[in-house]
């Protein structure tokens, strides 16, 4: 028989109870707290996970399909708008809870008794999203300060007992995806939660390990101290919450696919219990990678990435947020333009992933002004362009200095983002000739082609494009059409050589995760790049001789280095300046015709990091 967790009611709001569950539980969880042998090292991945992968592509085939979803950051923290005290709070305001140090009792009060978003509307959301080119949904069922957003029978922390709402908006939104043909699933942060008292993470009421205050330590099981603490964790948080409410969201719910997050606040061990109780529960339901190291249906990469670093993952999806935080922020008013949203997209799919757009609603239940008008900008360029999108992936071209490319059967996707002036689109990198040219949305538009070489086609195209965001050209081929890697250099457009399409030599230099814009974090670039042989390397070629300017951009960290570019064994130098976004503009190369190698590179003895390189830009020069 499941025990009761009594917690202390202050002024008449319900603290995080568990209450009785009508849940079946493992017959794993009866009894003592128990530690499975083959999850206890997580050193491999246990026998169920296994079995869980022979059948992923199949499992995965809609989500590979659907390329492009929505990401819904709602819970009683919105209510607060990412402002605690009169002070803004920096960052994500979902976490404004750990941020505030705000107890539960007051968090209760200030949060879920004045939850009451009355303007909620599940199909007016789903039918904005399906607009938008969406096509799956994940909300969070339960976020990290342990509310449930949904009708729990295993938690009284919830939407139906402690706010004045009285409605099930996970059950509605279920039912407006179905009817709308829309993927569904949850986030549910099953190793993470400041509401209860025996759940990771809150320190500043509980003194629990995995939070700020760091108690033992990252791996704090393994601490003397804190790792006395995991039997409690386990045996009341882990048993008695998270898994039964897993459960339960599978049961009650069947969603399409469960978003794991923050697995490192428990042991593996844990983590594979999880998994297990998932998995026995629901075989074809799609995970995340987040929900433990090492396992999953897919890899999640960064939060907000600005760039789409190289990855050797089959499946993987990043996460970008329309402003600086996932959850609403009535004072982050840092929207980006839905043209760089839209462009990230093609880039991930270009890259064979997918994108998970999020939004954070309002307290009042409406999605808020600036991402309603940045999902209807999304809804126009989608209706013309979709199917470049949807079903889409790889093209096997090199990156253009005009855009990227997505490839569907047969058709390849130009997506133009700089439409040529002189109405020569040159298509680098293409061995084949096509059957058939169309530009979707202006089909009748005439386009001609001619073989400038053996890996260069030029269209001839109309001098006004169809979309500022991305005009796609469609062509289509006999079969695979057959691609080199070197990129083209144009002669009339400038080419900016990412470092993350770039090649790296180095024992510790690596690829950043592509974020951008929270403080400090800088990770749009190369890293550690630590020693005078490190270096990252592009392969180009050109068609006619040309001049181009060449300029730097990169984040310094110290004084006193020197960068070299170089080509052909010419070089262009610049000292590294400290700070963040620097550019320097090193000088000019002329490139002959043929393929040439570029290398970015350290000149001379280096004091600490080098620099850490973002791109390479090549602008030509009139001739």
């Amino acid at each position: 028989m499941k025990k009761l967790i009594i917690v202390a009611i202050t002024s008449a709001i319900l603290l995080p109870m568990l209450g009785s569950a009508n849940v079946k539980l493992p017959d794993y969880l009866k009894g003592d707290a128990y530690e499975e042998p083959e999850f206890a090292t997580g050193a491999s991945i246990p026998k169920i996970a296994e079995e869980a992968l022979k059948t992923r592509d199949e499992r995965l085939q809609w989500w590979v399909d659907g390329r492009f979803g929505c990401f819904i950051h709602w819970g009683v923290y919105a209510q607060l708008g990412g402002v605690w005290q009169g002070e803004k709070v920096h960052g994500y305001s979902e976490h404004i809870q750990r941020k505030g140090k705000i107890d539960q009792a007051t968090y209760a009060a200030e949060c879920a008794s004045k939850f009451n978003p009355v303007d909620f509307n599940a199909e007016e959301w789903v039918k904005l999203i399906k607009a938008a080119g969406m096509r799956y949904l994940v909300i969070t069922a339960k976020h990290h300060d342990g509310f449930a957003m949904y009708d729990s029978q295993v938690s009284d922390w919830n939407i139906m007992k402690a706010t004045p709402f009285g409605r099930d908006p996970m059950a509605e939104l279920k039912a407006a995806c179905v009817k709308y043909d829309i993927k569904f699933g949850f986030y549910y942060s099953h190793a993470f939660d400041w509401g209860e008292p025996d759940g990771p993470g809150n320190d500043w009421e509980f003194n629990n390990p995995g939070g700020d205050k760091n108690l033992g330590g990252r791996n704090w099981w393994d601490d003397p101290v804190m790792g006395k603490e995991l039997p409690r964790i386990r045996e009341n948080y882990v048993n008695k919450k998270s898994i039964p409410q897993v459960i339960e969201l599978l049961t009650k719910y069947d969603p399409d696919i469960m978003w794991f997050d923050t697995p490192h606040k428990l042991p593996n061990s844990e983590n594979w219990r999880i998994y297990r109780a998932l998995r026995e529960t629901d075989a074809e339901v799609v995970v995340n990678g987040r929900m433990i190291y090492g396992g999953g249906d897919y890899t999640t990469t960064c939060d907000k990435p600005k760039e789409i670093k190289p990855t050797n993952e089959k499946y993987w999806e990043a996460i970008p947020t329309t402003n600086e935080s996932y959850g609403y922020h009535s004072e982050d008013d840092s929207h980006k333009p839905a043209s760089e949203l839209i462009q990230l997209l093609i880039k991930a799919v270009a890259r064979g992933g997918n994108i998970l757009m999020n939004l954070g609603p309002r307290a009042d239940g409406k999605i808020d002004d600036p991402d309603v008008a940045i999902l209807k900008e999304f809804s126009d360029w989608m209706a013309v362009a979709s199917e470049s999108i949807h079903g889409a992936g790889k093209s096997g071209l090199p990156v253009q200095a005009w855009g990227e490319s997505t490839r569907k059967g047969d058709t390849v996707y130009l997506q133009v983002f700089d439409w040529p002036k002189n109405g020569k689109l040159l298509v680098g990198g293409l061995k084949s000739d096509p059957v058939s040219i169309r530009i979707l949305g202006a089909e009748q538009a005439p386009i001609s082609s001619k073989r400038i070489n053996e890996t260069t086609l030029e269209l001839g195209v109309p001098a006004t494009p169809v979309s500022k965001v991305s005009t796609v050209v469609a062509i289509t081929f006999k079969s695979d059409a057959q691609t080199s890697e070197a990129r083209l250099l144009d002669s009339e457009l400038r080419s900016t050589l990412s470092v993350f399409d770039g090649k790296i030599e180095g024992s510790k230099l690596k690829y950043g995760s592509g974020a951008k814009g929270y403080g400090n974090r800088r990770s749009d670039c190369l890293l550690n790049w630590s020693k005078e042989t490190d270096r990252v390397e592009w392969s180009v070629y050109a068609n006619e001789p040309v001049t181009y300017e060449v300029t730097a951009v990169y984040h310094g960290n110290t004084d006193g280095n020197t960068m070299a570019i170089a080509l052909d064994g010419n070089e262009l130098t610049a000292k590294v300046e400290p700070g963040e976004d620097k550019t320097a503009v090193l000088g000019t190369f002329s490139v002959e015709p043929g393929v040439h190698a570029i290398t970015w590179k350290a000149s001379g003895v280096m004091n600490g990091e080098l620099a850490r390189p973002c791109a390479l830009i090549f602008q030509p020069l009139q001739r």
